[in-house]
């Protein structure tokens, strides 16, 4: 019998910030109406990073291994709708999921929706991962929608990030 657990492609991590309550209330609407297996959506439940480190949190994404991207949400109250963050640990692939995620933002454009990006340089961080901030004067189905679709054009891809 085969016991091996299959590694989501995209993992979700909420509640990293326990009082962006918006990014919270997100993760649990996406948590329960999920249906994709390529998906996993979890609570954050690592230890508490310092304002420099990001220490935990990359160790409680490294625990789901995930094949594609590691996703995290937080609230903003900035000017765009959505901001999309790619956390890169090499300049190569920094540039080019920048390019990938310029992409998604101008189809988001095209559809209506604000999305400003950006991506930076995390050295000796191994894989990188993808803050998604999410602005509360957006509603909580919208949120929960741009999160839902970014993950899929994600997979769709087949770049790891």
């Amino acid at each position: 019998m085969n016991n091996k657990i299959k590694r989501p492609k995209i993992l979700i991590v909420y509640g990293y910030h326990p009082k962006e309550n918006f990014a919270v209330r997100v993760g649990k609407l996406l948590l329960k109406k999920n249906q994709n297996n390529d998906i996993k959506i979890v609570r954050y439940d690592g230890g508490r990073d310092s304002k420099t480190s990001t220490y935990y949190l990359r160790k409680f994404i490294g625990l789901f291994n995930s094949a594609v991207a590691s996703i995290v949400l937080h609230d903003t109250d900035n000017f765009a709708d959505y901001a999309i963050v790619y956390c890169a640990g090499t300049k190569i692939k920094r540039r080019k999921g920048a390019r990938r995620i310029l992409n998604f933002s101008l189809e988001c454009v095209e559809e209506g929706r604000l999305v400003a990006y950006g991506s930076f340089l995390v050295q000796n961080i191994g894989r990188g991962f993808i803050d998604i901030e999410l602005n509360q004067k957006v509603s909580l189905r919208k949120s929960a929608t741009l999160v839902a679709d970014f993950s899929k054009y994600l997979i769709d891809l087949k770049f790891k990030f």
